[in-house]
């Protein structure tokens, strides 16, 4: 693919992987409730940028080693991050937690974790792990269209149509929300040597802001939370998405100075899974543990805006560290694991 070479200066100097430890502290903010505005901004384009990933170098893998991959990356931990999810709102949300994850009988969970049924709160208990069935038919159904076609500009082509028909008469409720949010994202897949560029030159990024800037306040700040069901236009997604990443590609090239700041991402990036799985548990524990010694309704420390800052801090700063001294980050990789039972 010609993706490969566009972007083999920047994986060398690890800008991705400063870029997606950015990602992942952008998905944490985007999962507090005191800042709204905040977060229509974000969900423009920050699960877009992370599918973006996907197809780096997917197309050199014969079929049955990519699905064999696939699989063990991001179905096995889906099904470990269920586990985790179910034992968690038995335990924590039922005493802690609020809304429909409240509500939901054990029964209806289990059901709406089998089809990764996030429409409507159905994983609210722990509501990112959609992503990972998504990245999953997302993966698999870019691979598939490119061997299909043979030329990115075919594969692309195809992929918008697909993707706006799927949006036009398709409602999300009728179709599994992983598949229907990999339909929408799919153009995204065979646009990644457009978006990523080895660029370093922070006046054009300049630019690049302004102009994502004046589209937020002419569309008036469009909401795409793909965590509730209101999926995006795919327009938006492709725009948003481009103008991010051309805007922010050179300040993460330059970031590799900052050695504290690089070595940070870095962190973030390779507990990536792991802090997407157990972020929104482990906040619900810290406000769930402030309300109990502050007596404070549960409530008002979720919306508080301070509040929400402390849970932030605490899950990109604290989370991550405890995740790679357990060696958490080691049970989500199915070959250790695989290993380890066979040395038993």
């Amino acid at each position: 693919m010609y993706l490969h070479k566009r972007v083999e200066l920047i994986l060398r100097n690890n800008t991705i992987d400063y870029l997606k430890g950015f990602l992942l502290i952008l998905v944490v903010i985007g999962h507090q409730s005191a800042w709204p505005e905040i977060n229509k901004v974000i969900y423009l384009f920050h699960m877009p940028a992370f599918f973006i990933f996907a197809g780096y170098f997917s197309n050199k893998k014969d079929f049955s080693i990519f699905i064999a991959s696939r699989v063990k990356g991001l179905l096995y931990p889906y099904i470990l991050a269920c586990v985790i999810t179910f034992l968690y709102w038995i335990v924590f949300v039922k005493n802690f937690g609020s809304g429909v994850s409240v509500l939901l009988e054990p029964f209806q969970l289990l059901k709406n974790l089998a089809y990764a049924n996030a429409s409507n709160g159905g994983l609210e208990p722990n509501t990112p792990i959609w992503f990972l069935t998504a990245y999953f038919f997302y993966s698999v159904f870019g691979y598939l269209i490119f061997k299909i076609f043979k030329s990115q500009v075919y594969s692309f082509l195809f992929s918008v149509l697909l993707s706006f028909l799927i949006y036009i008469f398709f409602n999300p409720e009728n179709i599994p929300f992983g598949i229907y949010t990999s339909f929408i994202m799919l153009p995204i897949y065979f646009l990644s040597s457009i978006f990523i560029v080895d660029s370093k030159n922070v006046l054009y990024a300049s630019c690049y802001l302004i102009i994502f800037i004046l589209l937020l306040s002419l569309l008036n700040y469009p909401r795409v939370d793909l965590a509730s069901g209101n999926i995006a236009n795919p327009a938006y997604l492709i725009v948003f998405t481009f103008l991010f990443f051309r805007a922010s590609l050179p300040v993460f090239y330059y970031i590799k100075e900052v050695k504290f700041l690089s070595n940070y991402l870095s962190l973030l990036s390779n507990a990536a899974l792991p802090i997407i799985v157990l972020h929104m548990p482990f906040i619900v524990l810290l406000n769930g543990g402030i309300s109990i010694i502050f007596d404070y309704d549960y409530a008002y420390v979720r919306d508080n805006a301070f509040f929400s800052v402390i849970s932030v801090l605490f899950s990109v700063v604290l989370l991550p560290y405890i995740i790679i001294f357990l060696k958490v980050d080691k049970i989500f990789n199915y070959d250790f694991i695989k290993d380890k039972v066979k040395l038993n």
